[in-house]
């Protein structure tokens, strides 16, 4: 069968009846056993690092309240 790789996540891929195909190493892949392997302060960085990307890809969001309320969501997280 022939699928399609989604251009959001590396090595996930459809094929086409919709049926995701998760291809990526299951020893780096991003689930919770690969995360519980992790220090608490390298998930705080990854969340942080998370967050600034998010908040980049709002500067081109058209939704300005959309903009405005996840902006406010990273902040109060930063300040916690």
């Amino acid at each position: 069968r022939k699928v399609y790789e989604l251009s959001q996540f590396r090595g996930l891929f459809r094929n086409s009846t919709a049926d995701l195909i998760d291809l990526r190493p299951k020893e780096t892949c991003p689930c919770r056993n690969n995360f519980m392997l992790r220090s608490e302060e390298a998930l705080c960085n990854m969340l942080m690092a998370a967050y600034d990307n998010q908040s980049e890809e709002l500067e081109s969001c058209r939704y300005q309240h959309h903009r405005d309320q996840v902006q406010k969501e990273i902040q109060d997280a930063r300040e916690a």
